[in-house]
């Protein structure tokens, strides 16, 4: 599946504010960074991986807060599933 909802993104950084991670983990930059903004880099490079995957608890409150209905953990949950199975 080739979803390409992370190029709605707007980055509000509505899913950072709506985040439980992102408000009791400084170290971790949000699921706008990790989602979308991160799926920009790994297509140019398929071989980066973002420490920032690891944090996503898969709660979803970042698809649910989205204006522009981004997929975002859908995008971290494939993004760490692909680095799971390399």
């Amino acid at each position: 599946m080739n979803d390409t909802s992370f190029e709605n993104c707007i980055k509000c950084t509505v899913c950072t504010t709506a985040c439980p991670v992102s408000r009791v983990n400084p170290g971790y930059p949000g699921p706008k960074q990790a989602g979308p903004d991160g799926e920009r880099l790994r297509l140019k490079d398929g071989a980066l991986y973002d420490e920032a995957l690891k944090y996503c608890i898969n709660c979803k409150r970042c698809e649910v807060a989205c204006p522009s209905d981004v997929k975002i953990g859908d995008i971290i949950q494939r993004a760490r599933a692909k680095y799971d199975t390399t």
